[in-house]
């Protein structure tokens, strides 16, 4: 059973969605196009910066765990998962065009760094 936080994180997570960018409506469609709740990416958070402000995506380390600085575990919460199932829909994925190789959304390309 959900604590009580969990239960008002959700829904105040879920009137976020309407003010989503383009980029974090992209990270997320690829994550649930995916069923992937787990990724590894820059230690900065590359392009899923502000997911990780606003708590949809959460670093997931065990304490004493070492990450490579370009490697680091992100997990979205149960929680939040859930809320995102909840609304799938307003999440399109766009895959790439054919022959095209498709990259991580959140991943901040070297050239641009």
């Amino acid at each position: 059973m959900r604590s009580f936080h969990e239960k008002r994180a959700a829904r105040e997570l879920e009137k976020y969605l309407a003010h989503l960018t383009v980029e974090e409506r992209t990270i997320l469609a690829y994550l649930l196009h995916h069923n992937q709740k787990m990724f590894t990416g820059a230690a900065d958070g590359g392009h899923a910066v502000t997911l990780i402000s606003r708590g949809l995506i959460v670093r997931a380390m065990n304490p004493g765990q070492q990450a490579s600085a370009e490697d680091v575990p992100f997990a979205v919460p149960d929680h939040v998962w859930d809320m995102l199932i909840r609304n799938k829909e307003k999440f399109l994925y766009k895959p790439p065009p054919r022959g095209e190789v498709e990259t991580h959304p959140w991943r901040v390309n070297w050239m641009l760094r």
